[in-house]
C-alpha cells in the first residue's frame, strides 16, 4: 500500500508567527502612545500641506501679472491686418509674458471681447 507523507505541514501552533506574543501593560501603553503620535503627526503634516496649497493659490493666482514689470508709460498703436491681441502683445512687449500684456491691453482699452479691426487704435503699455 502506498504510504502518504505529510510533507512540511505544521499542525496547531507550531509556526512561530501564529503564536500571539505576550504583551505587558507597559508595551501596550507604549504602542498606544506611538499610534497617537503617528496620528497627530499625520494631521499636522496634512494641515501644513493644506496651508502651503492655500499660500500658492494666493500667490500663484496672479503670477503672470506679478512677474510682469509695471508699465512706465502708454502709447497708441494701430492694428495691422491679421493681427490678434496676442500678436499685438508680442509686438509691443516681446520680453514680457504675453498674457500679462493682453490683460493690460484689455484693461487699458476697456475691451470685453478679443476681436480687433484693422486700423483700430489701441492704447498699449510701454515697458523699459
Amino acid at each position: 500500500a502506498p504510504r502518504h507523507s505529510r510533507g512540511t505541514e505544521c499542525g496547531g501552533n507550531a509556526h512561530p508567527r501564529s503564536r500571539p506574543r505576550p504583551q505587558t501593560a507597559a508595551a501596550a501603553s507604549a504602542e498606544r502612545v506611538f499610534a497617537r503620535r503617528r496620528s497627530v503627526a499625520g494631521i499636522l503634516v496634512g494641515a501644513a500641506l493644506a496651508g502651503l496649497v492655500w499660500v500658492f493659490a494666493l500667490v500663484g493666482g496672479d503670477y503672470e501679472a506679478a512677474s510682469a514689470p509695471a508699465p512706465v508709460a502708454t502709447s497708441v498703436v494701430h492694428v495691422r491686418g491679421g493681427e490678434t491681441l496676442n500678436s499685438v502683445a508680442a509686438r509691443v512687449a516681446p520680453e514680457v509674458p504675453r498674457q500679462a500684456v493682453i490683460n493690460q491691453l484689455r484693461a487699458l482699452n476697456g475691451m470685453t471681447t478679443t476681436s480687433l479691426s484693422v486700423g483700430q487704435a489701441l492704447v498699449v503699455p510701454v515697458y523699459r
